[in-house]
């Protein structure tokens, strides 16, 4: 063994090797701590300007070629806010968004736009009842697409149909009843990119009418709909056996 002064081989390897240690330790840290996000979860409710509603409807219809209707209704609303507030705007997590194509991964349910705007009003809004029944009842009865895109789509003056339902399935089908087009086709994918401009614009102006606050609900539930609930939902009702705010009648028989 070599002795050095008072340093020992087996000292200084010792030595040395706690110095690594130590470094290591302290290089650890500084990467965990430079790798910690330093930002916390931003709060409800999250702040939006007033948006430019074409704006929003040409980039939901862009955007839904991406990665369709849910992702590109909330795509459409967060680029459009995060140019005034990039925080919270640019945390989302926007790529999770695309479970919603097709009725939630093509289940036909709720429709992907309404999935996706309904999140919005609810992250910038809180619990908001009549803004969702606003945006629902617009969407079942408007002659949809519109015409709005015309200057920058791929097939113009498309043929327009009625939803009739928040449903993704019927409202595809009511459009293929009036165009004769097929779900995998070209027309189609179209049509639902327009749809999807035009429910991001209807929620952008629904948020811009609140942020005036001169916001009354433009679309209230259909009048067939308060009478079926009548008998059929509620405590005190004859039959409280289902839970809807659809239009009854596409599927049910009138009856009294």
């Amino acid at each position: 063994m070599i002795n050095k002064g008072n340093i020992t081989r087996r000292k200084f390897i010792g030595t040395g090797i706690t110095v690594a240690a130590t470094a290591t330790v302290i290089t650890g840290c500084r990467m965990i701590q430079k790798n910690r996000h330093p930002v916390s979860s931003p709060a409800q409710p999250w702040p939006y300007p007033e948006f430019d509603v074409e704006q929003v409807r040409r980039r939901g219809y862009e955007f839904n070629y991406e990665k369709a209707c849910m992702y590109g209704v909330i795509k459409a609303i967060a680029a459009s806010a995060a140019v005034q507030y990039p925080y919270p705007w640019n945390t989302l997590p926007l790529d999770a968004f695309y479970y919603g194509r097709g009725g939630a991964y093509s289940w036909g349910t709720l429709c992907g736009t309404l999935n996706g705007g309904l999140f919005v009003l609810t992250l910038v809004l809180g619990d908001c009842p009549d803004a969702a029944d606003d945006l629902m009842t617009w969407y079942i009865k408007t002659p949809l697409p519109t015409l709005y895109h015309d200057a920058y789509c791929r097939f113009r003056n498309q043929p327009r149909s009625v939803a009739g339902s928040p449903l993704c399935h019927q409202s595809i089908g009511s459009w293929i009843k009036v165009s004769g087009k097929g779900i995998h086709t070209p027309e189609c994918f179209e049509r639902c990119a327009k749809l999807t401009g035009d429910t991001a614009a209807y929620v952008a102006s629904i948020l811009n009418r609140i942020k005036k606050g001169d916001y009354k609900p433009a679309n209230p539930l259909p009048e067939e709909v308060h009478d079926c609930l009548g008998c059929h939902f509620g405590q005190r009702a004859v039959k409280d056996d289902t839970i809807t705010k659809m239009q009854c009648l596409d599927c049910h028989e009138v009856h009294r």
